[in-house]
């Protein structure tokens, strides 16, 4: 409204209270806004800071293919800008990409179409500089062109006697080794109101001020509405990740260097020559990488993932891949520091309270006493005891009852590769031919370690110290191989070559993922469970040996349930899904 109180223009709030107008205020004249809410209160607020010259930066990103940047001035601001420009940064996070704004005479307005393709993936940030090349308008626009969350749904369910289980499907067949975290809850539940999803953390909330309600809205199932919804959350609370005032004035320092992972340095006290190397390799945090030894005997690893109590292995390697014990000393860093209290700790008998009622520990007032049951055995294939990733269409050989525990692990691999291991140098290549003079080598683990350089190790492994095989013959795009290997030895057994390494425990690390167990419940369809209750959480859900994405819930819930699905694939694709069960059966 104008100071005469007539109305300019009206506009109404979405459904989370944002909304937006646009005008063109007159000199001479006050505005104010007069915003009447859902109970009847209304709440007038002037509108200040009206300036007779200037630049505007609007932005159209609600259309298919094409974001349009319209930048307008008036007759009192364009004279000082002829021969001038003004530049157009497109930016975030170090991608950029700058236009040119020439300011010609009698043009007011200017008008920008850039297809989408031509647009960083997700946020840009779109900032105008005057010829100063100081920012003095900022605009922040989301791009869903290439975008990187990737569809996944309920492919069937398949209903067993006391669980199901669910079938996940992912759109695009080229992904492959993906990781989901699964929630399961009852559809009515109370306590998943989490503000965030990882597609908002990731992309949307760096920069947004404040949190967003309801994130899962705006990329489930998406369209022009949500889109535009979007773009209203950006212009309401998007925000630049610095403060221009300060970039200028206090540029920021860097206090400490950026780190990924623990770094080891150390040196050698045994002889060397020129041109050996330092290993270090883990089965437990699964790495294996090599050192150049400076002619002071200094070695370096740089961004290792050390998991807390776990053993890492050193050992020498020289110039003809020949493996000897070093004796050395070494640092890691950052180092933790212990810092525990120590307590005298008291006897209290007063501090444990045991209950003589033992009708309190019975769980559910529906189970019976049942009498004895006999189980017998029966003959079936074993199980494998690891599961390594991509290896679901391989060959699973067991050691368990061969005959011959004394034949060496290189003889097994013969039936499937060129297997040559003369002098305990061990040399595997494929039986199919890339090209008519080039053959190509399969990649070999040890204990998930990547052995396929030093294959030296296994010489001397024989069948009773390998628990279990797995074989591909099959071209890897993932390892760019031709074939895959995995090899697991038992634990409790001598490793081969083990007098060639030097072991050490870490006492300190990354803490290690503790197993989820599901809570025991007296009655699943009570108002409380239906309420607070879980029926399922899998973290890390990945595909099986048949290539399936598949998990387990009871069946004892028979109400309709949530499954919250979020998930990441190496290369930067996304997965956030709700997706409702009315039943077990149907979905």
């Amino acid at each position: 409204m104008d100071s005469n109180n007539e109305i300019i223009t009206l506009f109404k709030g979405n459904k989370f209270g944002l909304g937006k107008f646009v005008f063109k205020p007159q000199k001479g004249k006050n505005y104010h806004c007069k915003i009447t809410l859902k109970d009847g209160e209304v709440i007038t607020k002037k509108i200040e800071s009206i300036t007779h010259k200037g630049i505007g930066l609007n932005v159209i990103n609600h259309k298919l293919k094409n974001t349009i940047i319209n930048i307008n001035t008036n007759e009192d601001t364009l004279p000082e800008l002829i021969n001038e420009s003004c530049y157009l940064i497109i930016h975030r996070d170090g991608l950029i990409k700058k236009i040119e704004v020439p300011f010609i005479k009698n043009k007011l307005n200017y008008s920008f179409k850039i297809k989408k393709s031509l647009l960083h993936s997700g946020i840009n940030i779109v900032t105008l500089l005057n010829p100063k090349m100081k920012p003095i308008a900022e605009r922040i626009i989301f791009n869903d062109y290439n975008s990187p969350i990737k569809n996944i749904n309920v492919k069937e369910i398949t209903k067993e006697k006391d669980s199901s289980i669910i079938k996940l499907q992912v759109t695009d067949s080229e992904i492959k080794n993906i990781n989901l975290s699964i929630s399961v809850l009852p559809s009515k539940t109370k306590a998943n109101k989490h503000n965030s999803s990882i597609v908002s953390s990731l992309l949307i909330n760096p920069y947004i001020k404040g949190k967003i309600e309801n994130p899962w809205y705006y990329f489930n199932k998406i369209n022009s509405e949500k889109k535009y919804n979007l773009d209203l959350l950006l212009l309401t609370q998007g925000w630049s990740k610095y403060y221009w005032g300060d970039i200028f004035n206090n540029p920021p320092k860097i206090s400490y260097n950026f780190e990924t992972g623990f770094l080891i340095k150390g040196k050698i006290n045994t002889t060397f020559k020129k041109g050996d190397k330092m290993i270090v390799q883990s089965k437990e945090n699964g790495f294996s990488q090599e050192s150049v030894i400076s002619k002071e005997g200094i070695f370096t690893f740089n961004k290792l993932f050390i998991a807390e109590n776990s053993t890492i292995n050193f050992s020498l390697k020289s110039k003809k891949e020949k493996y000897k014990k070093p004796k050395i000393y070494y640092n890691i860093y950052p180092t933790y520091i212990y810092n525990l209290l120590r307590i005298n700790k008291k006897d209290n008998p007063n501090s444990i309270f045991l209950s003589e009622d033992l009708e309190s520990f019975t769980f559910d007032k529906k189970a019976i006493i049942l009498d004895e049951v006999k189980i017998k055995s029966a003959n079936v294939k074993p199980k494998p005891k690891n599961s390594p990733r991509g290896m679901f269409l391989a060959k699973h050989i067991n050691f368990e009852n061969i005959q011959n525990q004394s034949t060496l692990i290189t003889e097994k691999l013969r039936p499937y590769f060129n297997v040559s291991n003369n002098g305990g140098v061990v040399s595997i290549t494929s039986r199919r031919y890339r090209s008519l003079y080039t053959q190509s080598k399969p990649v070999v683990f040890l204990d998930n370690v990547n052995i396929s350089e030093s294959l030296d190790i296994i010489a001397d492994l024989r069948v009773f110290e390998t628990e279990e095989m797995f074989v591909s013959t099959s071209n890897s795009s993932i390892y760019n191989a031709a074939g895959v290997i995995h090899l697991y030895t038992k634990r409790g057994v001598s490793k081969p070559n083990e007098n060639k390494y030097s072991d050490s425990t870490v006492g300190f690390g990354f803490s290690i993922p503790k197993k989820y167990y599901n809570p025991i419940y007296n009655e699943l369809n009570e108002e409380n469970f239906k309420s607070y209750g879980v029926l399922n959480w899998v973290p890390n859900l990945t595909r099986d040996e048949n290539g399936e994405l598949s998990f387990k819930i009871s069946n004892k819930f028979d109400g309709p349930i949530n499954l919250y699905i979020e998930g990441i694939y190496k290369d930067g694709f996304l997965f956030s899904k709700i997706k409702t069960i009315s039943s077990h059966i149907s979905f």
